[in-house]
């Protein structure tokens, strides 16, 4: 599990600027993991496993993953945001009833979707403790999948 220093874990989506950016990727347990900052809006996070691992090419929706809001994301990296020789998944912090900045909720206030107040406004330090409770079922689902390719390879 990953540590971050006090001040760096207090940090907001916004306080890394408006641009989009990569705020932390590390390897785990052989799973790469990320956390990006969407146009100072609010975060994303990824795991990315080997693009040949057996887990790796399943649409996000196949994936019995529990994680804030659900998987919205998979894909093979493309050598910018997301690594090559990786397949992601990923999952967002602007969902109902997250805080989001930067124009996003200009749209979501304007349609009268949800209020903004008592929104959750997600810290660095909270999406990475988030994203640790569901890197152990990824772990588990990784390793099932090595599993059940090495027994089919036995048939």
């Amino acid at each position: 599990m990953l540590k971050v220093s006090d001040e760096l874990g207090k940090k907001h989506a916004r306080d890394f600027g408006k641009k989009s950016c990569k705020v932390l990727e590390w390897n785990e347990d052989g799973i790469q993991r990320l956390i990006l900052n969407v146009s100072g809006s609010h975060f994303t996070q990824y795991f990315g496993i080997p693009k040949y691992h057996p887990l790796a090419g399943f649409y996000y929706d196949e994936v019995p993953l529990r994680c804030h809001g659900g998987l919205t994301f998979s894909s093979e990296g493309d050598g910018g945001k997301y690594p090559k020789d990786f397949y992601w998944y990923g999952w967002d912090y602007a969902h109902a009833g997250d805080f989001i900045t930067a124009g996003a909720n200009d749209l979501i206030t304007t349609s009268g979707l949800f209020s903004l107040n008592g929104d959750k406004d997600w810290t660095l330090k909270e999406v990475i403790e988030d994203g640790d409770e569901t890197f152990y079922d990824f772990k588990l689902l990784k390793e099932l999948a090595e599993k059940i390719a090495e027994k089919n390879e036995e048939v």
